[in-house]
């Protein structure tokens, strides 16, 4: 149908401009034809119908009525119609839908990871304050039991004092730094002092106190190389089966606090072993301590 219209509207232009073209050729050739003069009576040439004299004025020029001027029409070319363009079907955007799906997905998994993250530190907040309250039931545990042990103790040893027993030094039944038998000092003396006096001891100058227990064997001389002298109390824990469990130099009855026979008589305590207990009613720990007595080299 395109095609016809394109072949009508070529041959409509082609008859327009053919007729165009015959006006024009008959306009020109009317125009361009000679009249011949009419035969008869010759008439003196003049411009105006009156006029005066026998002598005849200058010739003028006459002007020639102009030509009419044939415009040429401009030849005017029809374009032929164009071809519309059929609509191209939408692009899919696949890559755009692609991409936003991957954002998604990325999101997603990054949501997933803070929230196991999230549950992970919750449930190690847990199980640490799970054994902040083990921790303290297990001190205040141990605390109750040190303190009935101390009470036991404490009755023991009213009931061994009332029978002039002495409860303060169990074990060797030596006290002092003489380097012989006896309970160094003086009768006039006080238990608490550590001035000796005149007297004898045990030539070790150890002696422990752990109400009921025993020493297993014999209690290990501390090992020093500085020459210096002075009383170092360890405190020291044990445990059912006898050993020592911590040791603590520099209790109540320390004449030294030189860190180095502090050391030293640590050491000692943390190799003292002593009889089992198997009664259920006895304390797990019991406390007690050792006494070093330190001498000049």
């Amino acid at each position: 149908m395109d095609l016809v219209s394109k072949y009508r509207g070529l041959l409509g232009t082609g008859i327009f401009h053919a007729v165009l073209l015959i006006l024009m050729f008959v306009l020109t050739i009317n125009g361009s034809v000679i009249k011949p003069e009419s035969e008869g009576i010759t008439i003196n040439f003049g411009t105006d119908e009156t006029g005066q004299g026998a002598e005849e004025p200058p010739q003028q020029e006459v002007k020639q009525p102009e030509e009419p001027k044939v415009v040429a029409t401009p030849e005017v070319k029809r374009q032929p119609p164009r071809e519309q363009k059929k609509d191209a079907p939408p692009k899919i955007l696949t890559q755009n839908l692609e991409d936003a799906a991957t954002i998604q997905k990325q999101k997603e998994e990054k949501e997933e990871a803070d929230r196991i993250k999230a549950e992970e530190l919750e449930r190690i907040r847990e199980e640490a304050a799970e054994k902040r309250r083990r921790d303290e039931a297990e001190r205040a545990r141990l605390a109750e039991e040190q303190r009935k042990s101390d009470q036991v103790n404490a009755i023991k040893g009213r009931m061994g004092k009332s029978f002039g027993g002495n409860s303060s030094n169990t074990g060797t039944g030596s006290e002092g730094t003489a380097g012989k038998t006896g309970n160094q000092g003086d009768p006039t003396g006080s238990v608490s002092s550590s001035n000796r006096g005149p007297g004898g001891g045990q030539g070790a100058g150890i002696s422990y106190s752990l109400d009921g227990r025993n020493v297993i064997g014999s209690l290990a001389k501390p090992e020093y190389t500085i020459n210096d002298y002075g009383t170092v109390v360890v405190q020291i824990t044990v445990n059912k089966d006898g050993a020592v469990v911590t040791a603590v130099p520099g209790a109540k009855g320390s004449t030294t606090m030189d860190s180095r026979l502090l050391e030293a008589a640590k050491k000692a305590a943390k190799t003292a072993r002593f009889n089992k207990v198997t009664s259920p009613e006895a304390p797990t720990y019991q406390r007690g301590s050792i006494t070093y007595h330190f001498k000049l080299l």
